[in-house]
């Protein structure tokens, strides 16, 4: 049995309560894991272009929205 399948199988038999800590445990991991790198120019030109757009442009929408809108839970 793969370690993905063992993981699986664990958190099958969990509560809702269990599995909320566990989804926490590895969505931080996983955030915490992402490197952070510079800009480069490339990047630099796609913020400029963003600053210098018009409002309508620059809508907002939180990321709960956006899960909402995607059909995913946060």
């Amino acid at each position: 049995m793969t370690t993905k399948e063992e993981i699986k199988r664990m958190t099958d038999n969990l509560s809702d309560e269990q599995a909320k800590k566990v989804y926490s445990f590895i969505y931080t991991m996983l955030v915490n894991a992402i490197e952070t790198v510079e800009p480069d120019e490339f990047d630099l030109q796609m913020i400029k272009e963003y600053e210098e757009s018009s409002e309508e442009d620059k809508k907002y929408i939180s990321a709960e929205e956006l899960y909402k809108e995607l059909g995913l839970k946060l």
